[in-house]
């Protein structure tokens, strides 16, 4: 029935209690600092104002700086150790390795974070298909033209596909566009439906259950 499973990769795949983010989260803030001279406290505004208005410090940057090197950006926030956080889960790999369609990993992060996630969470082979920043031209998640490029190159029917991300923001958009919508909570919410349209389950490892409700 479902044509395609189109799957965010962080705090997606893996629960953020991991601490990837945090990590990402001291790169982003030290290349602030550092490659823009700016006070910690100048640095921690300018990034909620980003995430606010547009998604992600990297598109704020691409908006006030465009002369910023994105590139650099991310090589910069994604230098980080991962080998301690991450690890695979056998049974996650056979819940995906079960669902009946293309997966997709369709994520704000590189192809070189996603790379790296992946292979460290034993699940490389597992995605045909991977759309990350680089493809979406630098417009993130949950931008409109984020999902037009997601359809495009998928040459997707939206409601014949299944969208899991972890964050409500990106799954309100993808709504928009006729997905069909889950909400990987990590125990955030003990709704099963947090709003019409979008269905919440624990982890990944609920998706076969998840299915019944769509």
């Amino acid at each position: 029935m479902w044509t395609h499973w189109i799957l965010d990769l962080d705090n997606t795949l893996y629960s953020a209690q991991t601490g990837v983010f945090d990590r990402v989260d001291v790169r982003i803030q030290q290349y602030l600092t550092a490659r823009l001279g700016w006070s910690e406290a100048r640095a921690r505004a300018f990034r909620l104002h980003c995430v606010q208005h547009f998604g992600t410090t990297l598109r704020g940057l691409r908006v006030y700086y465009p002369d910023l090197d994105p590139f650099e950006f991310l090589d910069y926030a994604h230098d980080i150790p991962l080998e301690d956080l991450l690890k695979p889960v056998p049974e996650i790999r056979s819940v995906l390795a079960s669902l009946s369609g293309v997966r997709v990993i369709f994520s704000n992060s590189d192809r070189k974070h996603t790379a790296r996630v992946l292979d460290l969470l034993g699940l490389a082979d597992l995605f045909e298909v991977r759309i990350t920043i680089e493809d979406l031209g630098f417009i993130p998640k949950p931008h409109w033209e984020a999902y037009a490029t997601l359809v495009e190159r998928l040459q997707a029917i939206p409601s014949r596909c299944v969208y899991v991300d972890d964050l409500l923001e990106n799954l309100r958009m993808a709504r928009r566009w006729g997905f069909r919508c889950v909400w990987v909570t990590h125990g955030a919410s003990p709704d099963r439906s947090p709003e019409a349209g979008i269905i919440a389950i624990p982890t990944v490892l609920d998706l076969p259950r998840a299915v019944a409700w769509l």
